[in-house]
C-alpha cells in the first residue's frame, strides 16, 4: 500500500470519529449551527479526499451525505433524528469500505449496489422544510467547487504519487481541481502560446500534455497545427 493511501485511511478514520462525536452532540443541541458547520466540513473533507482515488462507491455515498448536511447548514432543512440516522448509516458504510481498503489495498465493486441504496436513502431525506424560509448566501466551500458530472471518476494514473500526496494535503484546506485545457488547432497562427497559458493557470500545481489524436508520421505532421491538450491540477 502506498503512502498516500495509508495517510488517507488514517485521516479518514480520524474524521469519522469526529463526525460521530458531532452527531451525538447535535442530538442534544440540534440547533447548534457551529457544530452543524463542523459536521458539514468533516463530510466535505471526506468526500474530497475520496475523490483522489478510484472509490466510486465511497464517493457516491459521501456526496449524498455532503448535500444533506449542506441543506441543514443553509437552513433549508432542520436537523432531526432522521438526518442523524442517515448520516450515521453513511459513515458506518464508509468505515466498512475503509476496512476493506486497508486489508486489500483496493475496493471491490461488490459494494456498488449497496452504495446506491444508501445514497438514495440519504437523498430522500434531503427535502426542504417549508417552515424554513430564510435564504442564505452560499458558503465559500460551495463557491469554490467546479461543476462536474456527479460521481464521475477521472483517471489519475498518470499523476505522480508525490503530486497526489501534495494534493491530498491541499485538499484539507480547500478544493483541488483537475482542469483539461484544449487549445484551438489554429492557436499558433493567432500568436498564442498554449504551453505558457497552461503554466499560468492560477494555483498551478502540476500539468502534463498529451495528443488529442494519434501522432502522424514526421512526413505528415503539421507543426503549426496544435493537436495537444493539457491536464492541470490547480488549487483554485
Amino acid at each position: 500500500m502506498n503512502q498516500l493511501l495509508e495517510q488517507f485511511i488514517l485521516e479518514a478514520r480520524d474524521t469519522l470519529e469526529k463526525t460521530s462525536r458531532d452527531l451525538l452532540l447535535l442530538e442534544k443541541e440540534p440547533d447548534n449551527m457551529d457544530i452543524i458547520a463542523e459536521l458539514f466540513r468533516a463530510v466535505h473533507t471526506l468526500k474530497g479526499n475520496s475523490g483522489l482515488f478510484n472509490f466510486p462507491a465511497m464517493t457516491k455515498v459521501l456526496h449524498a451525505a455532503e448535500d444533506l448536511m449542506a441543506a441543514v447548514r443553509d437552513n433549508k432543512l432542520s436537523f432531526s433524528a432522521v438526518v442523524a440516522d442517515n448520516i450515521f448509516e453513511a459513515m458506518d458504510f464508509v468505515s466498512t469500505l475503509l476496512d476493506e481498503i486497508e486489508d486489500t489495498g483496493e475496493l471491490s465493486t461488490d459494494y456498488n449496489e449497496q452504495s446506491t441504496v444508501i445514497a438514495e436513502s440519504v437523498k430522500s431525506v434531503n427535502v426542504p422544510n417549508p417552515d424554513l424560509t430564510e435564504v442564505t448566501k452560499p458558503h465559500k466551500e460551495n463557491e469554490k467547487e467546479v461543476s462536474s458530472k456527479e460521481n464521475s471518476q477521472e483517471d489519475l494514473s498518470d499523476i505522480p504519487e508525490s503530486v497526489l500526496m501534495e494534493c491530498f494535503k491541499l485538499a484539507q484546506a480547500g478544493n483541488v481541481n483537475l482542469v483539461t485545457y484544449s487549445p484551438e488547432e489554429s492557436s499558433f497562427y493567432k500568436g498564442e502560446d498554449p504551453f505558457l497559458f497552461a503554466r499560468r493557470i492560477p494555483g498551478f500545481i502540476w500539468g502534463t500534455a498529451r495528443g488529442k489524436e494519434p501522432w502522424p508520421s514526421l512526413e505528415e505532421m503539421d507543426c503549426y497545427r496544435c493537436t495537444v491538450e493539457f491536464r492541470i491540477l490547480s488549487s483554485t
